[in-house]
């Protein structure tokens, strides 16, 4: 909102990420989404989520609060997150990716679109970047 109304110019926001902690929605996550509470053109709501039910909870509330788009975060690094197969986390476990995108389709009047990291471990992207530089 407040980049909005200072800067705009910019046709899509998306809201922080909701999740589920301790079996329920994080009331700030709640407040974050609420159409209410947004003035901004075209928003987006994100999700983050290890398991199909908790996924199922937060599309089901952006379906009730009026989103017919969506943004799946496969990208965030946080390790309490990573650690719990959530956000860049579930990246090595490409069974719970497929499960996830299979899951989705049972919404076809939604729009999902993802955000997601290239790689997994530092390490691995260090090393591939000193490699090509050693190659060039």
């Amino acid at each position: 909102n407040a980049h909005a109304a200072v800067f705009g110019g910019v046709d899509v926001y998306h809201t922080p990420f909701v999740r589920i902690d301790r079996g329920e929605f994080r009331h700030k996550d709640v407040r974050d989404i609420l159409p209410e509470n947004n003035r901004v053109p075209h928003l987006i709501p994100q999700l983050i989520a290890s398991e199909m039910d908790k996924t199922e909870r937060i599309i089901a509330l952006f379906i009730e609060q009026g989103y017919r788009e969506m943004d799946i975060n496969l990208g965030c690094p946080f390790p309490m997150l990573a650690k719990r197969q959530c956000g860049s986390g579930m990246l090595p476990h490409p069974d719970k990716v497929e499960t996830l995108l299979k899951q989705i389709e049972q919404y076809p009047d939604v729009s999902f679109s993802v955000k997601m990291r290239l790689g997994w471990a530092l390490a691995e992207a260090k090393s591939s970047s000193r490699a090509a530089r050693a190659d060039a």
